[in-house]
């Protein structure tokens, strides 16, 4: 919705997988997900070949792994809100855990949509 002077967007939302909650939005050229995760919740378990993104924890306490897929190098770490910045290029898979005891909200921004296509399933957590 415009106004003279700003733009408002709304998230579209998604909830098709149990115990997540996927919101996304195109602002410009980027996109904003949000995924709100019930406590050990793992969501994630592919990897892209194009879309380049960003993640970062807004709310809780969530366990990463990636696995670079061309050569199986792996790394492991815990977030927690405003820690830090992850850059997920292309072929690295990525998989992560709400391993806290309330609900996690993670915030990523890419170049292309989550469901675009682009996602190739890998699996480093298992469900």
């Amino acid at each position: 919705m415009k106004n003279e002077f700003i733009t408002k967007y709304n998230f579209n939302k998604d909830s098709s997988k149990e115990g997540r909650i996927l919101e996304s939005v195109k602002v410009g050229q980027i996109y904003i997900s949000r995924v709100v995760m019930k406590p050990g919740i793992i969501t994630g378990n592919y990897y892209h070949k194009e879309t380049s993104s960003m993640y970062m924890v807004e709310t809780g306490k969530v366990k990463f792994k990636f696995v670079q897929v061309n050569t199986n190098e792996t790394k492991e770490m815990e977030l927690k809100p405003g820690s830090s910045l992850i850059n997920l290029p292309a072929f690295v898979a990525m998989a992560n855990k709400n391993c806290g005891i309330e609900k996690a909200v993670v915030v990523i921004f890419s170049d292309k949509p989550l469901r675009s296509g682009d996602d190739y399933s890998f699996e480093i957590l298992k469900k």
